[in-house]
């Protein structure tokens, strides 16, 4: 072991020294002679970039190592010396250090932080001190704030300071943002727009320290300040970006994307029931895309607030400017398509027109012919899932036949990770689950194969490739998610839920005429393809014990602490097929008995009355006492039964005709299913009928209810356009003015009443599932 630490410190000491040589000279000298003296006279020299990071993460990381042993070790002194003196370039007429040394600088500081014997030499008057973490933040700050990536490449440093030191931080960035008067006429272009993009890295700052949190709500109070000077600064930078095109990146649009954010933060923390806030960010984010066309964050933040604010035909008409193409379908899609099946199973006839000009060259692969189409979306982001297993081999093989060898390593992890995604089983069910909805036979629609591997999250270990920090590792999003994430726990769930369903349209489908003993062999082979699915092997090669039925199994997934990946009506509706799946079981045992199926069937149709009351038309806007507002981020949820979010009355009426669906399946399952007539005594026709008579008046009332909110949803008023222009109730005088008079009264209305016709055409389309 002792000569196993000595050779792994004789290592880092040559990776230390050989990084040391390239960062100081630029160069590696390379023997390239053979030893007889038949070679070239002079060393071969291997030109290296002299500022690569590569080298400066292993000059560091090595360093530290050998500090860790000894901190008097030459090596490691050198190494803070040449570190400590990056740091403070720029100083006394020196020249900048460069963007990779700081950071080098930020890293060895980091990396020390940790060992008492590094952390020990911060700050000593020494040429090779460890500078502290917190002054090298703000060194790093100083010189390369004016630099759009600093905020990015500063906040994993910052994040490791404790709260004091924060603080600390964020006042010495202040006073260094105002030293300089940005609305001085004095300042060059050049010097402008360092300060604008410094108060821009300070201002981003200020949002995550002071204002966002994960672990609890955001905070309100000083929210009005924090947007007024946003738009303070955003005023000064429009100078800036006055030359710009609209194809351009504008360095204001950092600061309408804080205001958007905070306004989330104040939907966020009214408990998601005013949707005034999410009004307001749409519309600020509207105005911002027609300064910069290709500002993807504000895209995508656009998407999601259309389809918070129940107006999912816009989001998918915007989604399509995001130009997201192959593997972005796996990692991003879902930021629409996460239970779009429950608010858009309909496209919207008119939007067909509505396609951005660029993109017609890839309508069909890329881009669906009507922007609307949640099916014709779904087919086209699981196709990368179909064509990845065929097209990767090749792709294997061309890079073995072309000598790039170390391409090979990343291509098979890639095949990997896609083949195991757990987005190409949700868009699966999503995709059956929207077929149903427009009509598809359930056979079709649930008992097919087609689909990318979609049943194998029931059996192997899933990849979750999704990406969700997009607009920065904030809180703030919270409020923006669809519901509770859907994870693996989710995917098994529904998939166990087709099943069941699946097996029942299967057995009600065998032959009436079969006599009892085929019935019995019915059972045992569906009792053995359940085995089957569920990872268990037929014929008794595994005891009895082992075999989990499926609604057992769901329930278990339900019941366990990943149940959270669920809305309410989720819940509701898996619960009403667990107990589906327990009448199949129930018929398949060798009791032969009605009692337990009857007793069954009454607690479906009582849960789902109780399934049915609990629809109520979606929140216009009432506040919440401030007694029931919760304090704690981690019970921010959309399942309680107060007033509903606007788009989630649309999820609820839509996963009750789901389950409608469902119910009726399991009726003519108690009608035809040979199994179920072997019971003693039979279940009757007249509790099967008032099961159906239920589930139809229940369609009726769900079809009116989104008559009614389709008529109301298309009307704006100009009490709505005022609530608006004011900001009412919101204590943001300064986003009020802004809305009103730099976007005006005109692109108001227009906005406001392109959501309108959105919720109003979305509840309409509720009308057209049809339940037999």
């Amino acid at each position: 072991m002792l000569v196993d630490t000595k050779l792994r410190l004789q290592q880092f000491k040559d990776v230390n020294e050989h990084c040391h040589n390239v960062l100081t000279t630029g160069s590696v000298l390379v023997e390239d002679g053979a030893t007889d003296g038949s070679g070239l006279e002079q060393p071969k020299v291997s030109r290296v970039w002299k500022d690569d990071w590569k080298v400066w993460a292993a000059y560091v990381a090595s360093a530290v190592e050998i500090g860790a042993k000894d901190t008097e070790d030459p090596q490691f002194c050198r190494a803070a010396t040449l570190l400590a003196g990056k740091l403070n370039g720029g100083k006394d007429g020196e020249e900048h250090a460069s963007r990779n040394a700081l950071l080098a600088a930020l890293e060895f500081a980091s990396l020390c932080r940790p060992h008492s014997n590094l952390a020990c030499k911060e700050g000593q008057d020494s040429d090779n001190y460890v500078s502290a973490l917190p002054a090298a933040c703000f060194t790093f700050f100083e010189q390369q704030g004016g630099k759009s990536s600093c905020y990015d490449d500063l906040r994993p440093y910052v994040s490791q300071l404790n709260t004091d030191e924060r603080k600390e931080l964020l006042g010495k960035m202040t006073a260094h943002c105002k030293s300089k008067d940005i609305t001085s006429s004095e300042l060059s272009t050049k010097d402008l727009t360092n300060a604008v993009r410094e108060w821009v890295t300070l201002l981003k700052f200020r949002f995550w320290i002071e204002i966002d949190d994960q672990e609890r709500l955001p905070a309100t109070e000083g929210l009005n300040d924090f947007v007024r000077e946003c738009l303070a600064v955003y005023e000064v930078s429009l100078k800036v970006d006055i030359d710009l095109l609209v194809t351009d990146m504008r360095i204001g649009d950092e600061l309408l994307l804080l205001v958007a954010k905070a306004l989330m933060c104040k939907y966020t923390a009214s408990h998601m029931q005013d949707p005034l806030p999410v009004k307001v960010a749409i519309i600020i984010l509207e105005h911002l895309l027609t300064k910069s066309k290709h500002n993807f964050t504000a895209l995508l933040m656009l998407v999601r607030l259309y389809m918070i604010i129940g107006a999912p035909s816009c989001a998918t008409i915007e989604y399509q400017r995001l130009s997201i193409k192959q593997i972005q379908n796996d990692s991003l899609s879902h930021h629409v398509l996460t239970r779009l099946s429950t608010l858009l199973p309909f496209s919207v006839s008119s939007a067909a027109k509505m396609l951005h000009p660029t993109d017609m060259a890839d309508v069909g692969m890329h881009v669906p012919h009507n922007p609307t189409d949640s099916l014709e979306m779904y087919d086209i982001s699981l196709r990368l899932y179909k064509n990845a297993s065929r097209t990767n081999p090749d792709m294997i093989n061309l890079a073995f036949t072309n000598g790039a060898y170390g391409q090979i390593k990343d291509m098979v992890l890639f095949e990997k990770r896609v083949s195991s995604s757990i987005s190409a089983c949700q868009f699966e069910i999503e995709r059956r689950r929207v077929q149903r909805f427009r009509g598809a036979a359930v056979t079709e629609g649930s008992t097919t194969s087609a689909g990318a591997l979609w049943d194998r999250a029931l059996n192997i270990r899933t990849s979750d490739n999704r990406t969700f920090d997009l607009f920065g590792e904030d809180g703030w999003h919270t409020g923006c998610d669809m519901g509770p994430r859907v994870g693996v726990q989710w995917v098994q769930a529904f998939l166990l839920g087709e099943t069941i369903v699946a097996t029942l349209v299967a057995q009600s489908q065998v032959s009436s005429s079969a006599d009892a003993p085929k019935g019995s062999s019915s059972s045992s082979s569906s009792s053995s393809s359940s085995s089957a699915a569920s990872g268990a092997k037929p014929n008794g090669d595994i005891p009895a014990k082992e075999h989990v039925p499926h609604s057992q199994r769901l329930r278990g997934i339900i019941e366990s602490e990943a149940g959270k990946e669920f809305t309410k009506v989720e819940r509701q509706v898996l619960d009403i097929i667990c107990l589906m799946g327990d009448i199949q079981v129930e018929s398949e045992g060798g009791s032969k008995s009605s009692g337990k199926v009857k007793l069954l069937l009454t607690e479906i149709s009582k849960n789902f009355q109780s399934l049915r009351d609990s629809l109520q038309p979606p929140s216009t806007g009432r506040q919440m006492a401030e007694s029931s507002i919760v304090g704690d981020m981690s019970q921010l949820s959309l399942n309680d039964d107060q007033v509903k979010t606007l788009w989630y009355g649309l999820h609820q009426a839509y996963m009750i005709l789901e389950v409608c669906k469902y119910i009726l399946i399991l009726c003519e399952y108690l009608e035809k299913s040979p199994l179920v007539k072997t019971l003693k005594p039979q279940i009757t026709k007249s509790q099967i009928s008032e099961i159906r008579n239920l589930i139809g008046s229940s369609w009726k009332s769900i079809a009116q209810m989104a008559k009614d909110q389709a008529k109301g949803a298309v009307l704006v008023t100009d009490t709505d356009i005022d609530a608006v222009l004011s900001c009412q109730g919101l204590d943001m005088a300064s986003v009020a003015e802004f809305v009103k008079g730099t976007i005006g009264r005109g692109k108001v209305e227009s906005y406001m009443d392109k959501i309108a016709r959105s919720r109003s055409s979305t509840w309409a389309a509720v009308g057209g599932v049809k339940v037999p």
